[in-house]
């Protein structure tokens, strides 16, 4: 993804802010200035598409099939069976394709939707489909770059949204000095 003037300027801003790069930018050592810049971060992001059959493997499909759909007065014996089959219409639309769009918030809040509060259990119990393990699969560490542009706390629990995904050229670092 192309970098906007407003992006280069705060990847030069933060790159010389840093103080570790003085003697890269001094030297004008473009190739190392984009490794550093290309460096994992232990900030951790949301990936922007993550494969279906990842997300597969965490699903606890069991959890999706009501434990004993007899137990319960009528109705509420009937709610809980729609609503699992509800959270497995919406898990089998999520999981169409090659990949899912991970890095948008309404598509995360179905996955976790999905996966969360199944009522499969004796008496209508919730389960778990596994939005946890999910969760974990659907981010990522950030570049130094990525982390710079990117938007959020950055931790597993919290993990920022990216702005910009992508690696650093040379050419990029030649751009982001005014060169």
């Amino acid at each position: 993804m192309l970098l906007t003037t407003a992006q280069l300027q705060q990847l030069s801003a933060s790159i010389i802010a840093d103080g570790s790069q003085a003697a890269n930018i001094a030297a004008k050592e473009d190739g190392l200035m984009a490794a550093w810049f290309n460096q994992l971060t232990s900030f951790q992001v949301w990936k922007t598409i993550t494969v279906i059959s990842d997300i597969q493997n965490a699903v606890i499909w069991s959890n999706f099939t009501p434990a004993n759909p007899a137990a319960g007065a009528g109705q509420d014996a009937t709610n809980w069976l729609l609503a699992c089959q509800g959270k497995q219409f919406n898990l089998q639309m999520l999981l169409t394709g090659y990949g899912v769009s991970t890095g948008m918030s309404n598509i995360r809040a179905g996955l976790q939707d999905a996966t969360s509060l199944i009522p499969s259990g004796i008496a209508g119990a919730t389960k778990s489909g596994g939005w946890t393990a999910i969760q974990l699969i659907i981010q990522r560490p950030a570049t130094n770059a990525e982390k710079i542009l990117a938007t959020g706390i950055g931790t597993t629990a919290s993990p920022g949204d990216l702005s910009w995904e992508g690696v650093i050229q040379n050419s990029d670092v030649h751009a982001l000095m005014g060169e």
